[in-house]
């Protein structure tokens, strides 16, 4: 998790502190008899929905299921075009030649 928070880029962080900026108005318009209550909860799961969004989104980046450009110069490696990921399901589900594939 280190490694995923330590990729966030300015969108991520966007993403995170703009969900919880949006959320607490929303929530004190939203909860009329209790305002400052609602703000808060509101609040707090824009801001748990917000991390959530970036931490997604820089996983992504970082197993090659979003778009890496920027990573893949920073780090030096190279990937051929129109490569597909491959997870560790898909390698582990090779034809084994046994009578169970």
């Amino acid at each position: 998790m280190d490694t995923v928070t330590a990729n966030f880029g300015l969108s991520e962080y966007g993403t995170w502190f703009g969900l919880t900026a949006l959320s607490v108005p929303l929530g004190h318009f939203a909860g009329k008899p209790f305002r400052g209550p609602s703000a808060f909860v509101f609040g707090l799961t824009g801001f748990i929905a917000g991390y959530m969004l970036a931490v997604q989104s820089s996983w992504g980046r970082l197993t090659g299921y979003l778009p890496n450009d920027r990573e893949v110069v920073a780090y030096g490696l190279k990937y051929p075009d129109g490569r597909f990921p491959v997870t560790a399901v898909s390698m582990a589900r090779k034809k084994t030649g046994n009578g169970m594939d």
